[in-house]
């Protein structure tokens, strides 16, 4: 019997058996973890399959991997465990048809059981303390625009990482994503120039989001800092790409520690992400000089002066170079908020980011 037929003529059955798929709010499902790592000309690796996911009330509780029968019950133990660990259940499930393996993934128990527990064992498992909140938060469906999207399982996890911690009752929250992976789901742009949030009560939004909340920092000088202060009665949730730096420490002291990670790494070696190759090379741009048949768009031109960075690092404080290359993607702006306003920060800044991707030391 090989794997198709053990699962369609002993572990299908089984399933239902424990009221999966016939239980209200109950699915099985296969998911498609990650779709493999980009290769090029069109090529990805082999994608990471979890052969059954056990989901109730919209909470994903087990990861279960099949074996043919005639294979030892533990031979998907790793893959079963690899994927709990990804899609965070608590429970990792193998089987070759006959004999199922259990692991609890919070309490490391491991045994073999039975058969396989119904949906409501399994959330008591699962959750074995009454929250109104979660019950509330498990009534509610993911959005999934009628069936035609829905979130990668990564996406899946700070969802469920950031309604977990509000029904514990946390206040502030942090999620670092790398950038391209889809963390911002809404965003709603104000009127920047303006700081009419007087205008509104303190207790009037349920949860406030700050989207690349690393920017301007959450020092108490900050103007979103001012927001969220008055804002306090609200939830509020950081959304960064950001992994935490100096520069940054304020906004991890301000959030927390993030509620869950998903880094550039895995992102690439995954497949949502694509590689990438770091090309050294020595541009002229800060070698600019004007000629007249240049066309000026606006402002003055020094007809004699040649740019060089140079001139404009030699005037920075040298205890202050380190922080600058640490500002390498960031905005002038965020410089200017570090460094102070130099007077000619901007244009230092400008013709200093090309070089701080090369491994030469400034000295």
């Amino acid at each position: 019997m090989n794997e198709a037929e053990t699962r369609a003529e002993l572990i299908d059955p089984a399933l239902k058996a424990a009221g999966w798929g016939d239980v209200p709010k109950s699915r099985v499902r296969r998911e498609v973890i990650a779709p493999g790592r980009l290769l090029g000309s069109r090529q990805r690796e082999k994608p990471t399959k979890c052969d059954y996911v056990l989901v109730y009330r919209n909470h994903k509780l087990a990861a279960l991997e099949a074996k043919k029968r005639d294979a030892y019950p533990t031979e998907g133990l790793g893959q079963a465990k690899d994927y709990a660990e990804r899609l965070k259940t608590r429970f990792a499930l193998c089987t070759n048809g006959d004999k199922i393996y259990q692991v609890d993934m919070l309490t490391g128990n491991e045994e073999y059981i039975d058969r396989y527990p119904t949906p409501d064992e399994l959330w008591a498992a699962t959750y074995p303390s009454q929250n109104d909140w979660r019950d509330r938060f498990a009534a509610i469906p993911f959005e999934d625009k009628g069936g035609t999207w829905e979130a990668r399982y990564y996406q899946h996890n700070a969802i469920e990482a950031v309604l977990e911690a509000i029904s514990q009752g946390k206040k502030r929250m942090l999620l670092t994503m790398a950038t391209g992976t889809g963390k911002t789901f809404m965003t709603k742009k104000g009127d920047e120039s303006t700081a009419n949030f007087y205008d509104y009560p303190p207790d009037f939004f349920d949860i406030v989001i700050v989207d690349e909340c690393h920017r301007g920092g959450a020092n108490d000088e900050s103007t979103w800092r001012k927001i969220l202060e008055y804002f306090a009665p609200a939830v509020q949730l950081g959304l960064t790409a950001t992994p935490k730096r100096d520069v940054n420490g304020d906004t991890y002291k301000y959030f927390g520690e993030p509620l869950y990670t998903y880094s550039l790494k895995e992102g690439i070696n995954e497949g949502y992400l694509t590689p990438f190759k770091v090309i050294e090379f020595t541009t002229t741009l800060d070698e600019y000089q004007y000629d007249p048949d240049d066309d000026l768009l606006e402002g003055d031109i020094d007809k004699e002066r040649e740019l060089d960075i140079q001139e404009g690092v030699g005037e920075l404080d040298r205890q202050k170079l380190p922080q600058l290359l640490s500002l390498k993607y960031h905005t002038t702006n965020d410089a200017i908020a570090i460094l102070g306003n130099i007077q000619t920060i901007n244009e230092i800044f400008t013709n200093f980011q090309p070089h701080l991707y090369s491994d030469k030391v400034v000295s």
